[in-house]
C-alpha cells in the first residue's frame, strides 16, 4: 500500500520522474497538480477518459458526415446520369431532335410538348373524319 501513496503525495521524487514521460504536461509542477486532482477524484481515468472520447467522437462525426456526404453525392450523380440519359432517349424519339447530337433539356421538353400537342390534334382530326 505504500507504493500507491507515493505518487499521490506530489512531492516525492517518483512523481518528478514520471513528469517527463507524460507528453501533455509541459512542466513538472503542472503534472503534480494534475496528479493531485486525479487522486482526489474517485475514478482517476474519468477526466482523461472523457476528453479523448470527445476528441475521438468529433472526427468520428466528421468522418461519418463525410461518408454520408460522399454517399449522397454518388447517389445524386447516379440520379443525374439516369435523368440525362432519359432526356437523350426522349430526344431520340422526337422527329425534329433525333438528328441533333446533344440537344438542351429545354429544347427536349419544348419539342416534346409541341409533339404531344400535334399528336392530339392529329388524333382529334382523325376521330372527326371517322364520324
Amino acid at each position: 500500500m505504500a507504493l500507491p501513496l507515493s505518487p499521490a503525495s506530489g512531492n516525492s521524487p517518483s512523481s518528478d520522474v514520471e513528469a517527463p514521460h507524460t507528453p501533455v504536461s509541459p512542466s513538472p509542477q503542472q503534472d503534480n497538480s494534475a496528479q493531485q486532482q486525479q487522486n482526489q477524484q474517485t475514478s482517476p481515468s474519468s477526466p482523461t477518459g472523457s476528453v479523448p472520447s470527445q476528441v475521438k467522437r468529433k472526427p468520428s462525426r466528421r468522418a461519418n458526415t463525410a461518408e454520408r456526404r460522399a454517399t449522397h453525392n454518388a447517389v445524386e450523380r447516379q440520379r443525374r446520369e439516369t435523368l440525362n440519359g432519359r432526356f437523350l432517349d426522349l430526344a431520340a424519339l422526337l422527329p425534329n431532335l433525333s438528328q441533333i447530337r446533344r440537344p438542351s433539356k429545354s429544347s427536349i421538353v419544348n419539342s416534346s410538348i409541341a409533339h404531344i400537342h400535334a399528336s392530339r390534334r392529329h388524333r382529334m382530326l382523325a376521330a372527326r373524319e371517322l364520324r
